[in-house]
């Protein structure tokens, strides 16, 4: 913890949940059990994708395509 991350506090939820606003108007929720903060920052992605870290490790890496595309 560096001097600008926030507290977190003892009596902080056992999940966290991100809300991602998207240009054609939808909106895609992420909601991840035992996280205990969530940070934001800007992204040059240009596919949707997740990265798993542990460290400075990387554990898994994958595509969110099923979230963003609609099956017919």
């Amino acid at each position: 913890m560096t001097k600008r991350d926030p507290p977190v506090p003892a009596s902080a939820p056992s999940a966290q949940m991100a809300l991602f606003r998207l240009a054609d108007g939808a909106t895609l929720e992420v909601h991840v059990p035992s996280a205990i903060a969530v940070e934001g920052r800007p992204s040059t992605a240009t596919t949707p994708g997740f990265i798993l870290r542990r460290g400075k490790r990387i554990v898994n890496v994958g595509p969110l395509v099923t979230m963003f595309y609609e099956s017919s």
